[in-house]
């Protein structure tokens, strides 16, 4: 999800599908309870904002390794275009 943000973020031809990005988080707030995870220890990992600091990390460092970084819109795009030409999952989360 952070790393479909930060290519929706710095690419002005591609968004991001929000409802799409709502539903797998979804999924995975379902799977953490079925595995035995209270409701309110799922909810603060989802709000930690060292969590989210921690994951943005992780995908400026995965983007970074791609070729994409602050600035160049066109190192976004580009990946971005491919994620969705892959149907990966970063590529379902964008349009």
């Amino acid at each position: 999800g952070f790393i479909g943000d930060a290519i929706a973020d710095n690419c002005p031809t591609i968004e991001p599908r929000n409802l799409r990005a709502l539903g797998e988080l979804n999924k995975l707030r379902d799977y953490a309870l079925k595995q035995g995870y209270e409701a309110s220890v799922v909810r603060e990992f989802v709000t930690s904002k060292a969590e989210k600091a921690k994951f943005k990390a992780e995908a400026a460092d995965w983007l970074k390794a791609k070729g994409a970084e602050p600035g160049n819109e066109a190192a976004y795009c580009a990946i971005g275009e491919e994620e969705i030409v892959k149907e990966s999952l970063i590529g379902y989360l964008l349009r």
